[in-house]
């Protein structure tokens, strides 16, 4: 009877811990990366951002002092807060109580505060690529200062496997004091300067880009930021932590590529209410151009519609001036082009690309840009299509224009046009691989 008694003990105990272990209590690997207990496989790139149920990021206003800051967070029942592991302390993450308020209180609360902002925290994955990664060899890899025809890239991934490259090429830094033992870029999952790939994703769009730049013989340095953990998972907050760190550095970053993206139902959570990100990228207005994909679906699934459909997709989806946004065309088709009017045909959607009419400017070739052996599959996804025309877009900075709004303009210029590709983006712009144009 007494073990009965001490087991039916056990299951409740068991259970009453079950229901305390939700999204709120976050999950540390060891490394402690920031994972929730609802992400799943990184596969999921199609499925919508997990909310946290008590986390929010806050952005305040420079000029607020501390005990400012903290009469905000007592208003607002913050139990914890930290700031990004690298960069200025004007950003916190907030666990809030909820048995006091709810995250959309908070952010509610926030909206009317002219010193602060709060966006929702989100979790999400990353089209997860494996490949071989080698040994560590970062300071092989730091190539001098350059000069004022240097085009500065930031890439903001998982990383990148420093054994995958041969010459020096990562972005010599501006140290940062925030930073410790900051060499080229950061780990924003691990927080430390080692930006090592242990997923395989950003070595492929780092390498993808460099190759490229390389057959230009373009003068470039690459700024690694790691903001994706080794199952390809990561957050709103790395995400915003890892903007911050490169917004700030000096010499001025010319292109970032992203790479990646979320999913959001618009009931779920409104477009305003994630706004720290963009108000970053339209800080850069006049300096900066960053590169969005447009995501994936998986095999078995139907595109979307990223702007009118079941789900938004951010980046991609703000209205930024200097935000270029891209998606994938189905490379298996072999194109018909007619130089007289620069224009093609016979241009398809690849089967797993999204699309929108208001939010994606383009299309570029959603794979065949790896070389792979029988037992390899080829890379795909629009992950490689944005990096592919981060690529084409430095191009056009090695010719001495340097403004976001220009380079985009004399990038739809120099590409060919779709009838077929009006229909599903902005511009209706294709620009092809391996054809110089």
């Amino acid at each position: 009877m007494k073990k009965h008694i001490l087991l039916l003990l056990g299951i409740l105990f068991l259970i009453l811990q079950g229901c305390t272990t939700d999204e709120e209590m976050i999950m540390k690997s060891n490394n402690d990366s920031e994972i929730t207990p609802a992400i799943g496989h990184s596969k999921s790139v199609s499925r919508p951002a997990i909310k946290s149920r008590n986390q929010v990021v806050v952005r305040y206003k420079p000029y607020l002092t501390d005990s400012q800051r903290y009469q905000l967070r007592n208003r607002n029942h913050v139990k914890k807060h930290k700031t990004c592991s690298c960069g200025d302390n004007d950003l916190e993450l907030w666990m809030v109580n909820n048995d006091s308020i709810t995250v959309e209180e908070v952010v509610d609360n926030l909206e009317t505060t002219a010193d602060v902002e709060g966006d929702y925290q989100l979790y999400f994955s990353i089209d997860n690529q494996q490949i071989a990664l080698g040994a560590s060899t970062q300071n092989d890899l730091i190539a001098p200062p350059g000069n004022r025809n240097t085009i500065n890239i930031a890439i903001i991934d998982t990383g990148i496997d420093y054994a995958s490259f041969s010459k020096p090429f990562l972005y010599s830094n501006s140290k940062n004091q925030n930073c410790p033992g900051e060499t080229s870029g950061w780990d924003f999952t691990n927080k430390d300067p080692d930006v090592q790939d242990d997923a395989g994703h950003g070595t492929l769009v780092t390498k993808l880009i460099t190759s490229e730049l390389d057959k230009k013989r373009l003068d470039y340095r690459v700024l690694p930021v790691k903001a994706f953990d080794e199952n390809g998972r990561g957050s709103y907050w790395n995400i915003i932590c890892a903007m911050n760190y490169v917004i700030h550095k000096q010499p001025e970053i010319d292109i970032v590529n992203m790479s990646f993206g979320w999913y959001i139902a618009p009931e779920e959570i409104p477009e305003s209410n994630q706004e720290i990100l963009k108000m970053m990228i339209d800080s850069k207005m006049r300096t900066t151009l960053f590169m969005a994909s447009a995501g994936n679906v998986l095999t078995n699934e139907q595109p979307q519609d990223v702007d009118t459909g079941g789900n938004l997709h951010f980046p991609s989806g703000y209205d930024s001036t200097n935000l270029l946004t891209v998606t994938g065309y189905d490379p298996s088709n072999t194109p018909s082009i007619d130089p007289d009017t620069n224009s093609i045909k016979n241009v398809k959607l690849a089967d797993r690309a999204n699309y929108g009419a208001i939010s994606i400017d383009m299309v570029a070739p959603f794979s065949g840009y790896f070389p792979v052996s029988e037992k390899q599959e080829q890379p795909e996804g629009n992950s490689f299509s944005c990096a592919y025309t981060t690529a084409r877009v430095a191009d056009f900075y090695n010719q001495g224009n340097n403004h976001p709004s220009n380079i985009k303009n004399e990038l739809f210029d120099a590409a060919y046009t779709s009838q077929d590709m009006q229909m599903v983006t902005k511009e209706g712009k294709v620009i092809v691989y391996s054809i110089k144009k």
